[in-house]
């Protein structure tokens, strides 16, 4: 009896051996993956949704932002004379908050910090506006300089280049 049940144990092992060998040459040779062709403008929007951002998209918000600070100072510089400009320069450094997000920083942190900031005045309504908006994962890190008290759409179109 016991090599009958040695023999019987072989030939079981046997089987599921070959059977596993014969499925993966069937499945090499017929395989079940469906592979779908993407356009760019398909891969670049699934990008957008994941809240990737093209580099000219970064280059341009910043240009936006410098050359509209260049602007302001130039037209403060022409209409006064420097006693004044220096007061307003003051004056202007306590209305602005330099803001900084950091590369793979969250959005409630982001949220946390504009609030304590006195960026916005409400982080409930800032938290609806972003996920109603879904821009969880679209804030563009870098510098900004933002008022205190502004409006939570403006604020989240300058953060996230809407």
């Amino acid at each position: 009896m016991r090599g009958r049940a040695k023999l019987l144990i072989i030939t079981l092992i046997l089987g599921f051996g070959l059977g596993m060998i014969t499925t993966s040459i069937i499945n090499l040779l017929y395989p079940t993956v469906k592979y779908k062709q993407y356009t760019e403008e398909e891969i670049k929007e699934m990008a957008k949704e994941l809240g990737m951002v093209e580099i000219k998209d970064v280059k341009t918000l910043y240009k936006n932002q410098n050359d509209s600070e260049k602007d302001e100072k130039e037209s403060k510089n022409l209409n006064k004379n420097k006693a004044t400009d220096e007061k307003a320069k003051e004056e202007e450094n306590k209305q602005y908050i330099v803001f900084r997000i950091e590369k793979g920083e969250v959005s409630e942190g982001i949220i946390e910090r504009l609030y304590s900031n006195n960026i916005i005045k409400d982080k409930e309504e800032f938290n609806r506006l972003v996920i109603e908006k879904n821009a969880e994962k679209r804030f563009i890190y870098g510098v900004y300089k933002l008022k205190k008290n502004m409006d939570c759409e403006e604020v989240l179109d300058i953060l996230c280049g809407f």
